[in-house]
């Protein structure tokens, strides 16, 4: 957290860098140019933006000395959400409208009995014809649902949750995932939903505690599984059964690892920061949306982002050069400590590159960064396995 050295010179700064290995290593593997196009998207919001906006007065939950993270987390809240709204749906829609032709084959696909890799649903794949209308009724289904439980807000609203705004978020976090490497989610739009609903007449606090079921960025990750098992000749129908396998061993391993790390200390406590840091921000984030203190949502910076995006995208489809929108768009969304440790990662791949040559390091960075993500995992769990053995030896609670 570098806040408290650059924040008193240009207060709205949000500075730090990601300590995380990781966090460098992804800029081994993902295109240079959409590294900086990341980079670019969270450097003009949050280092150049964010002081532009406490100078014109336009940013009202500012404070002086705050941390990083909860700088980060204010000017998204208060500033920048309508404009991540806008970049994201210009990142999504735009190429779509320009180069429609896989979106039209997708479609068309869905008329035959094929799987995802092509091969026959007998086959072990899952066909699109079943997988397309599992979800539209489970949608419904869990719209109808929440409207039992919360029988004062309009159904309608539910379901343009659990439909149309799923439908876009997937294709959103699907595209970004596979260009950028991360999950872009439209920020804050169910909490805007929500505060529809109260214009529209409702009164309760129901409706933020309804089981409402929403993938937020799920959907690029499962793209990439399955992508992965493509690649490793894995049906995706084998891949689905360990996963359901895999999450019915962590549900009965929560209880016990639970248990067991509360006794190693309370939770939360400085033994686990994270619980400090985030939860009292969550917990007042949520306080804050049900008792209505706010609504951050501008139409007029939306659309004016949305333009800004089209430009964006004319410029690099007239003059061809390598720029992303979606990385733009997903640096936008981005803490500027992530996008600065991916771009030192990137432009020490290209040095890497460089020395090695790029051949060997096309072939050679991702299976690099793998490894990286194994040791971490690695001396993470053995680290956690030796506090908790240690712990173990006290009979007592803390």
């Amino acid at each position: 957290d570098l806040n408290p050295v650059f924040e008193p010179l240009v207060p709205g700064i949000t500075m730090g860098i990601a300590t995380d290995i990781l966090a460098f290593a992804t800029g081994f593997v993902i295109p240079f140019p959409v590294v900086i196009s990341m980079f670019a998207g969270s450097l003009a919001l949050y280092v150049i933006g964010g002081p532009l906006m406490v100078s014109l007065g336009l940013w009202p939950g500012w404070l002086p000395g705050m941390d990083v993270q909860l700088s980060y987390q204010r000017s998204v809240l208060y500033v920048w959400i309508s404009v991540i709204i806008g970049l994201s749906l210009g990142a999504a829609i735009l190429p779509l409208i320009r180069h429609p032709r896989p979106l039209i084959e997708s479609i068309r696909s869905l008329s035959s009995l094929k799987g995802f890799s092509g091969s026959s649903s007998s086959e072990g794949e899952i066909s699109p014809l079943l997988g397309l209308p599992l979800w539209f009724v489970v949608s419904i289904m869990n719209a109808i649902l929440c409207s039992i439980l919360v029988p004062g807000f309009p159904i309608y609203l539910f379901l343009l949750l659990t439909l149309p705004y799923a439908f876009i978020q997937g294709i959103i976090a699907a595209r970004s995932v596979g260009i950028t490497g991360q999950p872009l989610v439209l920020p804050y739009v169910q909490q805007g939903v929500y505060m529809l609903g109260y214009s529209l007449g409702y009164q309760g606090i129901d409706v933020w505690f309804a089981p409402l079921v929403i993938s937020t960025g799920g959907q690029g990750y499962w793209i990439q599984w399955f992508k992965v098992a493509d690649l490793t000749e894995t049906t995706v129908s084998s891949f689905v059964k360990a996963f359901i396998i895999g999450i019915v061993v962590s549900l009965m391993s929560h209880f016990i690892f639970t248990q067991l790390f509360w006794s190693m200390a309370p939770i939360p406590s400085s033994t686990y920061p994270a619980t400090q840091i985030f939860w009292p921000v969550n917990v007042s984030m949520s306080i804050v949306w049900v008792t209505r203190q706010l609504f951050v949502f501008k139409p007029l910076w939306l659309l004016g982002s949305f333009i800004l995006s089209a430009v964006i995208f004319a410029f690099s489809e007239i003059t061809h050069l390598p720029i992303s929108l979606i990385g733009i768009a997903t640096g936008a969304s981005m803490p500027f400590p992530m996008a600065l440790s991916l771009f030192v990662g990137g432009v020490l791949g290209k040095i890497i590159s460089r020395i090695v040559g790029r051949e060997w390091w096309s072939r050679s960075n991702a299976l690099i960064v793998a490894g990286l993500t194994v040791g971490e995992g690695v001396i993470v769990g053995l680290v956690a396995g030796i506090a908790v053995i240690a712990k173990a030896m006290w009979t007592l609670p803390f």
